[in-house]
């Protein structure tokens, strides 16, 4: 047994806080409810106790409470004792009991003890409260101790005890008694839950504890009956009867018995000997009026009826007694021929407005001659049964002359002052049922004005106020009401749909929970509470109550749709379809008026968007929109499909629709400017989202939408004006970082850094900051920092593993040589993202970096077998490793492949023509060359490629005209990336114009190109050793070839570049 988890707490050596456990649990827990959960809980608790225990020395209270309570749990240990009034007496006739210092303390234990042993009769709960006055002091017990038990305590004082302890027979202290009235109790709960087969086995045990007493008979003659074995049942009532004539259990069963066996006159007799006894008991009253109606004395039976329903207006049965007893009256009033009197017009007339059948009123109606005493009557029938045929005009009509015939009197009058208070209440109804909120509430104050504590009035005004959403008043209206009749189902009703409006829900459903308690047949109630849980997501718990309406019997439209929504939103599509085909399919065959059809084809709607089947959901919401055309959520939903079929006006139209029923209503104007920014309409858009901000100024996200468009549009001021209002709006990381990512954009490194770090701050989790700063560091050529921010952002990576962070550390130990930690992150990466090509591919370049050529053509080819793959840049790869290898023809196949998957490649034909000029065939190069330039004559590359060749040919004329043919292109171009600037520096070189070369050549080198994977730019220093060495600069050109080598290694020209000029420096 998990005591702790019983109690809900941690481990713990502190008594107070394992008594507060307790009693908070003692709140859920009612011992007559649950005997077998309380006893759970008091054994997890007095074991926690012992744990408390085992490691201190208990000191013994000594106290005089604490030898009083000793006192008190003698008496209360031996049974006979327990029930005895004059030992209670005795105890409390100690000192402690009456001390100015110890009479409250003694109260309070006493109730502590009282929470654990709280079997005895209402006669000593009453001396008890006599002394210590626990009913006066409720409020502050309340605070105390748990409510639920205060009130057990207070119940126990008042009413009457279900078992008569007077009727033990024969105690025998000996004899477990808690257990035989625990067990007593328990078949109790069996017996009202029909569970008969437990009730038989609780029978048989309790027998083992060999304890007579006469209610236990009792029960056992409820489960006969249960079981319909009658004569069982008749036999041990007859025995009873004989020795407790005068006990009330004794007679009510005996009275079932004859029931039964429809000896009517004999059950008459004996409910009306328990009413002798009981004149209030329920179910005496209720069989005493089932013997009148069946013995045909149908007023009595009715009074009694009436009586009944009024204490209890849930009560079904009885509403159904009543029902069949106007029947058979109207049917006495039918048949009779004799000339009937006005009362009695009258009287047939009312059964028949309480058995629903209108139009025969309207019919009797017309042989009513009223006489000036009987007008009022006669209104207020008329009144009534048009308001019930929803004829609203024809019965105010009624109601407002049955109100100038007051006026003309006396209105100080009480009886005058009693029928306008009806007639107000009535009247307030009706206007209410028309919808006209503000009427009512007006009629209800003139009612209210007469007597403020009328229930009608009360209820009509909470509810129109919810109506015209005036929640807090409807609140307390509500609550002022329930103070007066606490058991008001529909009081309960307004109030849970206030707390729900003002976004109170767990009072809600508390308020809910009670309004279920008193009538569990209330549909309303259970729809509220699954209209609250799904608002909450809570889907299991919806499905929970949606079986215990099932077993109520009470599924209506409005619960069928909320289990239809809630297996929708756990995304069990196919389930969910099936339930909406069969309600459509219910309202077919039963011909139902139904009004959630439009729901259920908005559902059917929804899961087809799930489906992505987006033309079966369009022909659904259309359905929706066949049965009401004013809900703004179908256009919401069209919209969004309209949207994802790419038929942008028609959404636009949809949402430019709601824009005009709810212009305060910010989605639509959010989703047309989704839709303008998918067109590339990036005006429209912010114009959209801007009208968002009109309406709510500190929107949750739509500043950073706005900065993100005009960071799209270059307008970086305006840009960074936007994210820093959605960071004032709202400070969390990912906009920290969105605005980082532009301050890097603009060169305000320094303030990106601030906004990485001050997202560290807010979650120093975030992967993403740590790589951000470690992409500034890389990109400043500061590989050894940015590791450190790349090892900290994969450390603080979650589940979701990012295949960047891998790429920029191998990346960056690539660049300080440290080829062996970059493949161990490539091989990390790709152990945890098998299918990501990214990885593959900068883990061959590495590779490629290393000379092992073999091994990263291995691995270009695994990447390349990757869905994802680009495969034209991996066989484009595997040709260069081939070309490093110096194996040009199989560098050449794996670029023909890549022309074969790409006839137009936009650089291909100039790699095999690369290729081809390595092998000293000039002219095919220059062949391929011109194919590239067939492709692309705009590519100043191509043309520096062609020159090349021409150059290696001997051809300068030809070679110096295509360089100032790149040239050209270059400067007409007007680009100034690093790549750009180098190449400009090769022409200038080639066409011998050194100054210039030197100025771009150095300025390619100050400034690397982005994202570059080297640290330096090795194209610059091999151009600047060409030119120098053209010079015969040797020691210069040595400089320049030796740091393109040092930067790229493993490149042929770098290589041959530096072995030519060594031997000439002669240098070793």
């Amino acid at each position: 047994m998990n005591i702790w988890g019983i109690l809900n707490i941690n481990p713990t050596k502190n008594k107070d806080e394992i008594k507060k456990a307790y009693l908070n649990k003692l709140s859920v827990v009612h011992p007559e409810d649950d005997e077998e959960g309380f006893k759970l809980l008091r054994r997890s608790y007095e074991e926690a106790l012992k744990e408390a225990d085992k490691d201190e020395v208990i000191d013994e209270d000594n106290t005089p409470i604490g030898i009083w309570i000793k006192k008190v749990n003698e008496v209360y240990d031996k049974f006979s004792l327990r029930i005895n009034e004059e030992a209670w007496k005795n105890l409390l006739n100690e000192d402690v009991c009456y001390g100015i210092d110890t009479k409250e303390d003694a109260s309070e234990k006493l109730l502590e003890f009282l929470m654990d042993n709280f079997r005895f009769p209402q006669k000593i709960w009453i001396l008890l409260n006599n002394y210590f006055e626990w009913t006066e002091q409720k409020e502050e017990l309340y605070e105390k101790f748990p409510y639920e038990f205060i009130d057990y305590v207070d119940n126990r004082i008042k009413y009457i005890d279900v078992l008569n302890y007077e009727l033990f027979e024969n105690i025998d202290d000996n004899k477990n008694y808690d257990q035989w009235i625990e067990s007593y109790y328990k078949i109790r709960r069996e017996l009202n839950e029909r569970n008969l087969d437990e009730a038989k086995k609780s029978l048989d045990n309790i027998e083992q504890l060999n304890i007579f007493h006469p209610s236990l008979e009792v029960l056992k003659i409820r489960y006969f009956i249960s079981n319909n074995d009658i004569e069982n049942a008749r036999s041990i009532s007859e025995r009873l009867i004989e020795e407790y004539a005068n006990e009330p259990d004794v007679m009510y069963s005996m009275a079932e018995v004859e029931w039964i066996e429809k000896n009517v006159n004999e059950a008459k007799l004996l409910y009306e000997k328990v009413l002798e006894i009981l004149p209030e008991d329920y179910n005496s009253i209720c069989g005493l009026a089932d013997c009148y109606l069946e013995l045909d004395e149908l007023d009595k039976a009715k009074d009694l009826y009436l009586n009944l329903m009024r204490r209890n207006s849930y009560d079904d049965y009885v509403r159904r007694k009543i029902a069949e007893t106007n029947d058979k009256l109207i049917d006495q009033y039918k048949e009779s021929h004799e000339e009937k009197s006005l009362s009695e017009k009258f009287n047939i007339a009312w059964c028949l407005y309480e058995n629903y059948r209108y139009d025969e009123i309207l019919e009797l109606s017309k042989e009513i001659d009223c006489d000036e005493e009987n007008q009022s009557q006669y209104f207020d029938l008329m009144g009534r049964t048009y308001s019930s045929l929803e004829e609203y005009s024809k019965a105010l009509n009624y109601f407002n002359m049955w109100c100038e015939k007051i006026d003309t009197r006396n209105s100080e009058e009480r009886d005058n002052n009693r029928q306008l208070e009806y007639i107000y209440c009535e009247k307030a109804r009706i206007l209410m049922k028309l919808e006209k909120y503000e009427e009512a509430i007006k009629i209800c104050s003139n009612c209210l004005e007469i007597n403020n504590k009328n229930i009608g009035s009360l209820y009509i005004k909470s509810y129109s106020l919810n109506k015209l959403k005036k929640f807090e008043e409807a609140l307390k209206i509500s609550e002022e009401a329930l103070e007066l009749d606490n058991s008001n189902v529909k009081f309960h009703m307004n109030k849970a749909e206030s707390l729900y409006e003002l976004g109170y829900h767990r009072d809600a459903l508390d308020s809910l929970e009670e309004a279920i308690n008193i009538y569990p047949y209330n549909s309303e109630a259970y729809a509220l509470e699954m209209e609250i849980y799904y608002e909450h997501s809570e889907y299991e718990r919806i499905l929970e109550i949606y079986e215990e309406v099932e077993k109520q019997g009470v599924v209506d439209d409005k619960i069928n749709l909320y289990k239809l929504k809630t297996i929708n939103s756990m995304k069990k599509l196919d389930e969910s379809e099936e339930i909406a085909i069969n309600i459509l399919n219910s309202i077919k065959e039963n011909d139902d008026v139904c009004n959630i059809a439009d729901e259920v084809y908005y559902e059917l709607s929804l899961i087809y968007c799930d489906r992505r089947d987006y033309k079966t959901a369009l022909s659904y919401i259309n359905k929706s929109f066949d049965i009401d055309k004013r809900k703004l959520k179908f256009y919401y939903c069209r919209g969004y499909i309209y949207k994802a079929l790419k038929e942008y006006d028609k959404a636009i139209k949809d949402y430019d629709y709601a824009i005009d029923r709810a212009p305060e209503d910010i989605f639509s104007y959010l989703r047309k400017a989704e839709i303008y920014r998918i067109q590339n309409n990036k005006e429209k858009s912010i114009t959209e989202y801007k009208k968002v901000l009109e309406i709510d100024s500190k929107h949750e996200y739509v500043n950073n939408e706005i900065g993100e468009i005009y960071e799209e549009l270059h307008e970086y001021d305006k840009a960074l004006e936007y994210y820093n209002k959605q960071i004032e709006v709202k400070k969390e990381p990912y906009y920290l970082i969105n605005r980082g990512l532009l301050y890097k954009k603009i060169d305000r490194e320094d303030e990106a850094v601030k906004d990485y770090e001050e997202t560290i701050k807010i979650d120093p989790k975030n992967p993403h900051a740590y790589n951000n700063i470690g992409v500034i560091y890389k990109d400043r050529g500061e590989f050894e920092k940015a590791i450190q921010y790349f090892i900290k952002a994969i450390e603080v990576m979650d589940d979701d593993v990012y295949v960047q962070f891998y790429n920029n550390i191998g990346k960056s130990y690539k660049n300080i040589k440290e080829f062996d930690n970059a493949i161990k992150y490539y091989d990390e990466g790709i152990c945890k993202l098998e299918n990501e090509p990214s990885l593959y591919y900068n883990k061959a370049k590495t590779l490629m970096a290393m000379r092992k050529y073999e091994e990263a053509i291995e691995v270009y080819i695994e990447g390349a077998k990757l869905n994802d793959a680009d495969k034209e840049d991996f066989y484009d790869e595997i040709g260069d490793a081939y070309k490093a290898l110096q194996e040009y023809d199989n560098a050449i196949i794996w670029y023909e492949k890549v022309i074969k998957l790409n006839p137009n490649h936009s650089f291909e034909y100039r790699q095999i023509g690369n290729a081809y000029e390595r092998k000293n065939h000039y002219d095919t190069a220059i062949a391929y060359y011109l194919k590239q330039i067939k492709i692309n004559d705009n590519n100043p590359l191509n043309y520096i490629c062609l020159a090349g060749a021409y150059k290696y040919k001997k051809q300068k004329i030809k070679a110096r005209i295509y360089y100032k043919k790149a040239l050209k292109l270059y400067m007409d171009r007007n680009r100034d990336s690093s790549f750009d600037v180098c190449e400009i520096g090769r022409c200038y070189m080639e066409l011998n114009k050194h100054k210039e070369a030197v100025f771009y050549l150095n300025k390619a080198i100050e400034k690397p190109c982005n994202n570059c994977d080297f640290d330096g730019c090795y194209e610059a220093y091999y151009i600047l050793g060409e030119m120098y060495e053209n010079e015969k600069d040797y020691e210069t050109a040595y400089k320049y070839y030796k740091k393109a080598y040092d930067i790229r290694d493993n490149l042929e020209e770098h290589v041959e570049a530096l072995e030519r000029i060594k031997k000439i420096l002669n240098i070793d």
